[in-house]
C-alpha cells in the first residue's frame, strides 16, 4: 500500500505515467459554476481536438474552477487507465451534461449516475426585490432580524472563538430583515435566481474493452463491480419482519434477491449479508432524512385473489391483482441506500502540524477584524462565516463517501487515481481500503502563488497510514487477549 502526490496539471503528470498502469479513477474536479459558455465554440476546440480556454472563475471566484475537465484531459486519463477500468467523477447539477460529453468525447462509456445527497448546501441566489432597490440607488428600511438557523438546521455554537462572521450577522446568528423601498422590488419580493443544492451528480464511466467481461477480469482485474463489499448493512430492527421471511432460493430454483418470492407468505425480500447498492448515497443528515418516507407501507398482504375494477375495454368486468410482497417493516426508507456520515473533525485529521487559516468569503476583513480583537468582520461574506482552519480547501469530500466509491471499482490491492487531489480526502479512504494511490494537483492560485493543498493531502494521508497501523495493532491484541482467555480457561478446565 503506497500513495504519491504530484504536483503539475493533470495532463503534464499523466503523459508521464504507463499506459494501463491503473485500476479506478475517483475524483472531484471542476464543476464549471460560471457564465455560461458558447457551446457551439466549445464542440469547435473539442471537435478539433483541443480544449476551451474559458475566460471566467468559477466557484468563490477561483479561476481554475471555470469550466469543467475537457477531452484532453479525460483521454490522458483514459490511456493510463486498464481496460474495463472504471472512472466516478462529481460533478455539479448544471454543468453535468458538458462533463459526460467531453468524456464521451475521449472514448469512455457512460455506464450509470450516481447522486450524492447531503443536507449541508447553502443557497447562492441574487434577492431580486433588493438588487432592484440597489440598482435604483433606494434605501431598504430595516423591519426586523431573523434567525439564520430558521432553515431547520442544527443551531450551532455561536460563541465559539475561532469563528468570525461576516457582513449583516452579528455574533449571536441573526441577520437584518429589511422591507422593499420601491414598488417595483415589492412587486418581486422573495424572489430569487437559485434554489438550495442539496445533491451532486457523480458519473460512472468505464473504458471499453475486447471480448467479455469475464475474461477481461481474468486478464486485468478490472471491468466489474465489488457488489457484496458496497451492500448497503440490514437494520434488523426495522428489516425484522423482512429478515424473518429471507429465503434464499427463489421459485424457479435460483438464488434470487429482490422481489423473488417462494409463496405468498414467505417473501423474499432482503439478504441477510445486505441490500444490493443503489446509485444513490447521502450523509444521513437530518435535513436529508425528513424527504425519505418512513410508512411502513401495506397495512395486509396483497395475496392476489382480490377483484379489481378492470380498465375500459375489458369484458370480465374485474381482473386478479398480482401477488405483492408484504414487508410490514418500520423505519426510514433511507437505511436502503448507503449512508456516508462523517465526523466534524475528519477534515482536520492529522493536521496537528499545520497552521491555522481564516477560510471563506472575506477573509482579508475578516483577519484584520479578527487582529483587532473584533468578533464581526464587516467583510463581505453575507451568511458564510469566516472559520479558522487548517484544511484551507473549500470543496471538501467525506473520506467515507471516497472508501465506499473506491471499494466498487477497484480490485483488492489495485491502485486508485485522483486528477485533482485538492485536501487529499480521496487519498485517506484509498489507504483506509487498502488500495495504493496516485494524486495529482496543480497546487497554486493560477498565478504561481502556493496554495498548500498538497501538504494538506500529504498529513491526511500519512494520518490515514497511520490508522491502518493502529487498527491492525489492535485487532493484533484484541487476538493474543482472545487467545490468552482461551489459554486460561483450558488451565481451569484441568484444574477441575
Amino acid at each position: 500500500m503506497t500513495f504519491e502526490l504530484h504536483k503539475g496539471t493533470n495532463i503534464e503528470v499523466l503523459r508521464r505515467m504507463t499506459p494501463n498502469s491503473v485500476d479506478s479513477v475517483v475524483t472531484d474536479g471542476p464543476y464549471g459554476l460560471s457564465r455560461e459558455p458558447d457551446m457551439a465554440e466549445v464542440l469547435r476546440h473539442w471537435l478539433a481536438g483541443d480544449d476551451y480556454d474559458h475566460k471566467a472563475s468559477g466557484f468563490m471566484g477561483k479561476g481554475w474552477d471555470s469550466f469543467v475537465p475537457g477531452p484532453a484531459v479525460w483521454r490522458e486519463v483514459f490511456r493510463v487507465l486498464k481496460p474495463g477500468g472504471h472512472v466516478f467523477a462529481f460533478s455539479g447539477t448544471r454543468t453535468y451534461d458538458m462533463a459526460v460529453l467531453a468524456m464521451r468525447l475521449a472514448g469512455f462509456e457512460i455506464r450509470d449516475q450516481f447522486a450524492w445527497v447531503y443536507g449541508s448546501g447553502m443557497p447562492k441566489s441574487l434577492d431580486i426585490g433588493k438588487a432592484i432597490d440597489k440598482a435604483a440607488g433606494a434605501e431598504r428600511e430595516v423591519v426586523g432580524q431573523r434567525d439564520r438557523y430558521l432553515d431547520g438546521r442544527e443551531r450551532q455554537n455561536l460563541g465559539d472563538k475561532n469563528q468570525v462572521y461576516g457582513k449583516g450577522l452579528t455574533a449571536n446568528g441573526v441577520a437584518d430583515v429589511t422591507a422593499p423601498a420601491t414598488a417595483e422590488a415589492a412587486t418581486w419580493d422573495g424572489w430569487g435566481t437559485a434554489v438550495k443544492p442539496a445533491w451532486e451528480p457523480i458519473v460512472l464511466a468505464r473504458k471499453p474493452f475486447p471480448g467479455t467481461v469475464a475474461a477481461n477480469v481474468l486478464k486485468h482485474g478490472t471491468g466489474g463491480l465489488n457488489i457484496d463489499a458496497c451492500r448497503i448493512p440490514v437494520d434488523p430492527i426495522a428489516d425484522a419482519a423482512q429478515l424473518r421471511t429471507m429465503n434464499r432460493s427463489a421459485r424457479d430454483g435460483s438464488d434470487g434477491w429482490g422481489m423473488n418470492s417462494t409463496g405468498a407468505d414467505a417473501p423474499q425480500v432482503v439478504r441477510a449479508e445486505g441490500r444490493w447498492p443503489a446509485n444513490l448515497l447521502h450523509d444521513g443528515s437530518d435535513g436529508v432524512l425528513a424527504h425519505f418516507p418512513t410508512e411502513a407501507g401495506a397495512v395486509t398482504p396483497v395475496r392476489g385473489t382480490e377483484p379489481s375494477a378492470a380498465s375500459v375495454g375489458l369484458i370480465t368486468g374485474e381482473y386478479a391483482r398480482v401477488p405483492g410482497a408484504f414487508h410490514a417493516d418500520a423505519g426510514s426508507a433511507a437505511r436502503f441506500f448507503y449512508c456516508a456520515k462523517a465526523s466534524t473533525a475528519e477534515r482536520e485529521a492529522g493536521l496537528d502540524g499545520l497552521s491555522v487559516q481564516l477560510v471563506g468569503r472575506g477573509c482579508a476583513a475578516a483577519a484584520a477584524a479578527a487582529a483587532a480583537g473584533k468578533t464581526d468582520s464587516h467583510g463581505k461574506g453575507g451568511f458564510n462565516r469566516v472559520q479558522q482552519r487548517r484544511n484551507i480547501h473549500p470543496t471538501v469530500k467525506p473520506i467515507a463517501v471516497g472508501r465506499w466509491l473506491q471499494r466498487m471499482i477497484t480490485p483488492p490491492g489495485g491502485t486508485t487515481l485522483d486528477i485533482y487531489v485538492g485536501s487529499g480526502s480521496f487519498g485517506a479512504s484509498a489507504i483506509l481500503e487498502g488500495f495504493n494511490f496516485i494524486g495529482i494537483d496543480i497546487d497554486d492560485d493560477g498565478e504561481g502563488n502556493p496554495l498548500g493543498y498538497l501538504d494538506i493531502a500529504r498529513a491526511r494521508c500519512e494520518w490515514a497510514e497511520g490508522e491502518v497501523i493502529r487498527e491492525r495493532q489492535r485487532r493484533e491484541q484484541e487476538l493474543r487477549e482472545a487467545a490468552a482467555r482461551a489459554a486460561q480457561a483450558g488451565l481451569f478446565e484441568e484444574a477441575v
